[in-house]
């Protein structure tokens, strides 16, 4: 069982810093890294979602989100406009700038995840996915468990 849990998290690791190294690597020459277009394309599909959406549907660290949205706004990529009737509230919205980079960055993921998917049939591309998406929900569970119990003062 540890050899196993041992394996299963330097896979998980391998992947996700390969993945990002790759988009890094893409699109270096627009300023834009691994992070930064996961959360702009977020934006890209959901126009006038709130940093606090945001943060919740990626399960993102608030102060990441508003790092990444700060860059992006300065480079000209995101909007953010303040809630009229709730000033705590900012929605982020693409500019035009985003329109050549959002090709681009389907093109990329296309390719990636086609590159990772190549020996899979489709049932083992859907099953991998649904178990992937499974261990992320209940990894998310398990850790508000224990921070549940911590913030309780139980020992």
């Amino acid at each position: 069982m540890r050899e196993e849990f041992i394996s299963v998290l330097r896979f998980l690791s391998v992947l996700q810093k390969n993945t990002e190294k790759y988009f890094n690597d893409e699109l270096n020459a627009k300023g834009l890294g691994s992070s930064s277009q996961m959360i702009l394309m977020k934006i890209y599909e959901c126009e006038g979602i709130t940093m606090q959406e945001l943060c919740h549907l990626g399960n993102y660290h608030k102060g990441s989100v508003t790092k990444i949205i700060q860059k992006l706004s300065e480079e000209g990529y995101v909007r953010v406009e303040v809630d009229n009737k709730d000033h705590r509230y900012k929605h982020l919205y693409t500019t035009e700038k985003v329109k050549d980079s959002v090709q681009k960055i389907f093109q990329i993921r296309e390719w990636w995840i086609n590159e990772i998917y190549q020996d899979y049939s489709s049932e083992e591309r859907a099953f991998l996915t649904d178990a992937l998406e499974k261990m992320s929900l209940r990894s998310n569970e398990a850790l508000k468990k224990v921070m549940d119990h911590y913030q309780s003062g139980e020992d």
